[in-house]
């Protein structure tokens, strides 16, 4: 008897939380002007600083909170500076995950996004001494693509100007420097091509 009323309080509970959370990303999401899709799923709540664009497709599901994903240490983290772009395709999932854009960043469809991914399409600073001491005026930039059905695992790290062609998987802690095709596995860091891999595999 005991037990189950523990349990159902902890669904009460978690049913409120989930209902709050809600809305709070909801007014979140509106304040940012963030375009959002249909049966959008967020659990927890994001962190967002948008002035750019950033679109989110229907179906979307984001995992924001240890609750929801055991190896999400951190909420997920959505930056787009001045004229960037941030897409996220119909139907892919993200968890604890951070994309920060200063051109474009594009995610397909169906794209599963792993816990601790970060996603930058800049280096931030510029390489040489002088310049980061004098304004990093030399800021190396470029769009990074994700196409549909990708598997990106837990805690990859991909750089700028990467493109990742459709079916390819990305093995966890890896670090994507260079482009992959379609269909294909990489791991390591740098990644390098693995094998190729098999549909339904």
């Amino acid at each position: 008897m005991i037990k189950s009323i523990v349990v159902y309080s902890f669904r009460i509970y978690y049913f409120i939380n989930r209902w709050i959370t809600t809305k709070i990303n909801k007014l979140r999401l509106k304040a940012n002007s963030v375009e959002l899709g249909d049966s959008v799923m967020i659990n927890g709540i994001l962190h967002i600083v948008n002035k750019g664009e950033i679109k989110i497709g229907n179906g979307v599901k984001i995992n924001s909170s240890l609750r929801y994903n055991p190896i999400s240490h951190h909420p997920c983290s959505f930056y787009t500076s001045e004229n960037a772009v941030i897409e996220i395709g119909d139907k892919s999932g993200l968890s604890g995950c951070t994309l920060y854009s200063v051109k474009k960043i594009h995610i397909g469809k169906r794209v599963l996004i792993g816990a601790g991914v970060n996603i930058y399409d800049t280096d931030f600073h510029s390489l040489l001494v002088d310049e980061r001491l004098n304004g990093d005026s030399n800021i190396k930039s470029s769009p990074v693509y994700i196409y549909d059905d990708c598997f990106i695992g837990a805690n990859v790290t991909i750089l700028k100007g990467v493109t990742i062609g459709a079916g390819s998987v990305v093995a966890a802690c890896s670090v994507v420097t260079k482009n992959i095709g379609e269909n294909e596995l990489w791991a390591g860091n740098p990644a390098r091509y693995i094998r190729d891999t098999i549909y339904g595999e």
